[in-house]
């Protein structure tokens, strides 16, 4: 009796640690992501002055094509160019949170970081649960897989890609098709068409928020479903679903497809006029060996591989393949693999109810083994040679996706999977053992390899990060410079200021959406045919800009604002 009242009071011990395990990691991870902003009084916007201003200039448009003037499929910029939205992402889930934020009286720079901030705290949430109530993994496991999902380093790595910070839709999206598929012929058909409806939904959310992780999840299951049909224990339960819900099967699909019109409507005049990326500008971003554990020059413990791998100096586009994860989780990546091989091979049946309880490692290999599978053929083998060239023409989308290394921040999904299975099956075996000890002495040996895990994740010094207040009053400055009455303008850069061309071209376009006035400017995945402006240092530039506006018979002044300060 003694011994069973110890044990009860160990367990709920334990309970109590895994809840302030899951509110630490929690708080780590936020810390990791925003301690910029945290130093400086959410005075800093963290991730330069590129990318975020670019996102807030396009967030700034949709929430004037709400309010006001301007076009919610036509951006004022590249004007008088049609259609400019199908050259960037969406980004809808911050743009409606945006919208909100901006008419309660937000500045433009809070209101974007109000909305990265809310979003990484829906990537951890809704992987935890997730994880949690719909893998019905235990608290910790679920914990760290979510931390892992939400708050890794090649995450970190591209924090100023404000459109690769949004993933909260996919555990979401997982968690819908689990409840169908767990429930089998226990569920009724018009239940099954609401759960596959709502993760059909739930996907286009996401594909409308950020373009490239939607299309590595679509990959990444197709490869899960190839290898799901391969062995016959998968493959007959999968027929078996099929068989039962064919019916809510397309309903659900119809509705998926629905979803996509306005996707299409966006998107396929940019694919008509441009096609797709030049497979030679993919390649400079395709993995090699070295970017597996490439973190960045700042990392605490990988950082003097810069100095000491002139392979890594050498890349092309040095920050896109900051794709590693630590050494921690390529060892154990690496294992698991390996297992996951074996358990295929050796293991010739699988429970069919296996979810969500009863995850067998059958379930957990092919999780493994697809995200692997999807490793190696994005993999740059020495030469410049790569798999991905298959992917390139045969897979439809494959040519709009130039920087493939980003996957990463998509596959730490299907990883933080797998590891919270595996660390639950570890865990569930410590928590067996008869002797307190020996339990305590488990737990530790399984905590240590995951702590080393969370460091390497989060073993960075503040991101850079710019004034939002400097810029406001910068802003304001070059506003006013435009007179009233404006119908569209052009920026030249004043000389001996040091800013890039990318940086004119969104002050053009921050300006034009406060304002609401059309730029010829612009900046973006595309360019319009013809359109020259990029070249501000050129001594042809305005000739260029006098091309543009009689290519495009634009008959109002165009008014010329020198960006000088």
């Amino acid at each position: 009796m003694r011994n069973v009242s110890i044990k009860n009071r160990e367990n709920s011990l334990f309970i109590v640690f895994s809840w302030i395990a899951a509110l630490g990691l929690f708080c780590l991870g936020m810390w990791q992501f925003h301690n910029t902003e945290f130093y400086s009084h959410f005075g800093l916007v963290p991730g330069g002055r590129g990318d975020p201003r670019l996102v807030t200039a396009l967030m700034e448009y949709f929430h004037h094509s709400l309010h006001g003037p301007g076009s919610l499929v036509s951006p004022a910029f590249y004007y008088p160019a049609k259609g400019c939205m199908g050259y960037a992402d969406v980004f809808l889930s911050y743009a409606l949170f945006y919208d909100w934020l901006r008419n309660g009286g937000w500045d433009v720079f809070t209101s974007l970081q109000i909305c990265v901030f809310v979003t990484d705290i829906l990537n951890y949430l809704c992987c935890f649960l997730f994880l949690w109530r719909g893998l019905r993994q235990g608290v910790l496991a679920s914990a760290l897989g979510s931390f892992f999902f939400a708050y890794n380093a090649p995450k970190f790595n591209q924090i100023s890609h404000v459109q690769l910070q949004c993933l909260f839709w996919f555990p979401l999206v997982l968690w819908c098709l689990v409840e169908w598929a767990g429930k089998r012929r226990g569920m009724k058909p018009s239940h099954a068409f609401g759960w596959l409806s709502l993760a059909g939904l739930l996907f286009n959310l996401q594909l409308y928020s950020a373009f490239y992780v939607s299309w590595f999840f679509v990959f990444w299951s197709f490869l899960f479903l190839l290898l799901a049909f391969l062995f016959s224990p998968t493959r007959e339960f999968l027929w078996n679903l099929v068989r039962c819900y064919r019916f809510p099967l397309m309903g659900g699909g119809g509705v998926t497809l629905a979803g996509l019109i306005p996707f299409l409507i966006i998107y396929l005049p940019v694919i008509r006029n441009f096609g797709g990326k030049n497979y030679s500008e993919i390649l400079m971003m395709l993995p090699d060996a070295h970017s597996f554990l490439w973190m960045g020059p700042r990392h605490a413990w990988w950082g003097w591989l810069w100095d000491k791998c002139p392979a890594i100096q050498a890349y092309p586009v040095e920050g896109e393949v900051r794709m590693g994860f630590g050494l921690v989780v390529l060892i154990a990546w690496a294992v698991l693999t390996a297992l996951a091989v074996k358990s295929i091979r050796k293991k010739g049946s699988m429970r069919a109810d296996f979810l969500p309880q009863g995850l067998p490692l059958q379930f957990t290999a092919l999780v493994v083994l697809a995200t692997t599978l999807f490793y190696l053929l994005a993999f740059q083998f020495p030469g410049g040679h790569s798999l991905w060239h298959l992917v390139y023409y045969l897979f439809p989308g494959g040519q709009s996706i130039r920087a493939v290394s980003r996957c990463a921040v998509f596959l730490a999904l299907p990883m933080a999977i797998a590891f919270t299975i595996v660390f639950q099956a570890g865990l569930n075996k410590v928590m067996a053992l008869k002797d307190g000890s020996s339990r305590w002495l488990g737990l530790l040996i399984l905590l240590f390899p995951a702590g080393l895990m969370a460091y390497e994740q989060t073993a960075f010094p503040p991101t850079p990060a710019f004034d939002k207040m400097w810029e406001l009053n910068r802003l304001e400055y070059l506003s006013q410079k435009i007179p009233a009455g404006t119908k569209a303008f052009y920026a030249a850069l004043a000389p001996g200021l040091p800013y890039s061309a990318t940086d004119i071209q969104i002050d053009a376009m921050m300006l034009s959406s406060v304002r609401g006035i059309p730029t010829l400017n612009g900046y973006s995945g595309e360019n319009p045919s013809q359109w020259q402006l990029y070249v501000v240092r050129s001594p042809k530039y305005e000739e260029h800009v006098q091309e543009w506006i009689k290519l495009k018979g634009i008959q109002e002044p165009v008014f010329r604002l020198e960006i000088d300060h």
